[in-house]
């Protein structure tokens, strides 16, 4: 197994960088960068967008304030990648861009690529913190036969997972999964609309050109709510709102990305962004205006993007995030998750452990008190 690392502190990952590529006991060092990995990257196939070199890049191009490393095994025939991120000031490496909070994974070929990154990140000697891994990742049975090889210490936690929608013919009709009830609200919430002015909802795939149009309607709507509020949304997050202009932008340059806009006379009331990938609709983002609240802005659009992904041809509807009562009304079925801490070895990981253990018992006082 061959293994490269790319270490860049501060950096933003488009220029370029020096590598350090381990091969047995023999060690050289290159000028490169990421994108010297685009090629490689982009062979091999991928079950989520996460795993993607777009998103990666995006990620990479984004969170700039620490240190990069990225294991790659295969050899010349490159067969995965871990690109681990240790924010400043941090002893533990995770995942890069892990701030986003979707699905932990690295990019492998097939579970035999899986469990040599394991093995290389182990055997990097540090913490790690997968924030959110499917409970039947390769990756994940992985780290834990790697660690138990080791001696290594591994906690896992359950995390909420992740809804999701089986999709059909049937789907062509939103509307036919209701019960009579909830249709009744979606003709009240129409006419609500319409009292306001003409209600249009489109969905596009739009050109490069277009977006620059786009996407700050995008960003404004999504912050025209408690996510602005809270301090939480693309526009009050400098970072993650430039890694979703980095992304956007190279989505839609390969033709995956999907914006769904509600209108209400001429203003735009509701968005979504989304991506098409491995016969999938992911929905990356979602927000309306909550002066419209009345007219029920995100359902109207959520059946128009419901019914746009079904004709699609798409087979699953992705909704990401956690179960919540707005998709409750879809599904009940979510992919189940969990985070994963992997210690170093000796007392220096035992030591580790403890901190952390001591610190999540301090915050629970701290909720009940």
């Amino acid at each position: 197994m061959a293994c490269s690392q790319e270490s860049v502190l501060g950096a933003n990952m488009s220029e370029a960088a020096p590598v350090e590529v381990r091969a047995g006991a023999l060690a050289r060092r290159t000028g490169s960068c990421l994108e010297s990995f685009a090629a490689s990257w982009k062979a091999i196939p991928v079950a989520t967008p996460m795993q993607s070199f777009e998103w990666i890049s995006a990620c990479a191009r984004a969170f700039r304030n620490g240190e990069l490393k990225v294991l790659t095994t295969g050899g010349n025939l490159i067969t995965g990648f871990a690109p681990l991120f240790r924010p400043a000031g941090h002893k533990t490496w995770t995942l890069l861009g892990t701030e986003l909070y979707e699905v932990t994974e690295f990019t492998y070929s097939d579970p035999t690529a899986a469990e040599m990154l394991a093995t290389a990140v182990l055997d990097c000697r540090f913490p790690v913190f997968l924030r959110s891994i499917a409970v039947d990742s390769p990756l994940l049975q992985a780290f834990r036969r790697s660690c138990s090889e080791r001696r290594r210490v591994m906690v896992t936690r359950a995390m909420p997972g992740a809804p999701w929608l089986g999709l059909d013919e049937s789907w062509k009709e939103p509307e036919s999964h209701l019960n009579s009830g909830r249709r009744s609200d979606l003709r009240r919430a129409r006419r609500n609309a319409e009292k306001l002015g003409q209600l249009r909802i489109t969905f596009a795939c739009p050109r490069l050109h277009e977006l620059s149009d786009l996407l700050p309607l995008i960003y404004r709507l999504e912050n025209a709510n408690w996510k602005g509020r809270m301090g939480s949304s693309l526009q009050s997050d400098p970072e993650i709102g430039e890694f979703y202009r980095n992304y956007a932008r190279a989505a839609c340059d390969s033709g995956v990305l999907h914006l769904g806009v509600m209108w209400v006379g001429d203003e735009p009331v509701a968005m979504q962004l989304a991506v098409e990938h491995n016969n999938r609709f992911w929905l990356l983002k979602m927000g309306f205006d909550e002066q419209y609240q009345r007219c029920s802005p995100g359902t109207l659009l959520m059946v128009e993007s419901l019914r746009y992904a079904a004709n699609l041809g798409c087979h699953v509807y992705e909704f990401l995030g956690v179960s919540e009562p707005w998709n409750q009304l879809w599904t009940n079925l979510c992919h189940e998750r969990v985070s994963v801490r992997i210690y170093g070895a000796g007392f220096r990981g035992l030591a580790t452990l403890a901190g952390d253990w001591l610190t999540f018992v301090s915050r629970k006082v701290r909720q009940h008190s």
